[in-house]
């Protein structure tokens, strides 16, 4: 009879034993559910975030001739704002037309006021001129923020078109 006694009492905290691990088991887990909620949520906050600590940019669309009205086929524009010194760049395409990007392509550059450099990379060797006709070429000088001369505004509203003259060589 004792050990009968003594197998169901064994029996017994055995059980209560799997209980109490099953029950100290089941509160880790959603402790660590609630742990891991609140640390999503803070990620998420902090990658949605209330400032980014990129300054906003406003869509610049615009236009690079030559001063007899001629359109620069080919190249580079870059906007660099005066006041926080960052940088907008776009392709020119054929028509002379660019679009600027800082963050992300076409968004635009700064509010304010830019120095404007236009680069043109024209490869001649082993090319019919022709073939490759690339209008007249820019003037080296307009490559460089110290010498381009060239300025341009960046208005903060929905659409900035920005037209850039260049000068001829003579």
């Amino acid at each position: 009879m004792m050990a009968l006694r003594l197998i169901r009492s064994s029996k017994r905290s055995v059980r209560s034993e799997r209980r109490r691990v099953c029950l100290v088991v089941h509160r880790c887990q959603k402790r660590s559910w609630i742990w891991l909620s609140v640390l999503m949520s803070l990620s998420l906050l902090s990658a949605v975030g209330c400032d980014s600590g990129r300054e906003p940019t406003y869509p610049v669309f615009g236009k690079v001739v030559f001063d007899n009205n001629e359109p620069c086929q080919l190249g580079t524009i870059e906007f660099r704002s005066l006041e926080q010194m960052r940088s907008a760049r776009g392709e020119i395409a054929k028509d002379g037309t660019f679009t600027l990007s800082t963050w992300e392509p076409n968004d635009g550059a700064v509010a304010g006021k830019h120095h404007v450099i236009v680069q043109q990379l024209i490869i001649t060797e082993d090319l019919s001129f022709k073939s490759h006709d690339h209008g007249p070429r820019v003037m080296p000088k307009y490559g460089d923020y110290s010498t381009s001369g060239l300025e341009a505004t960046v208005e903060a509203k929905d659409r900035n078109d920005v037209t850039i003259v260049l000068k001829l060589k003579k």
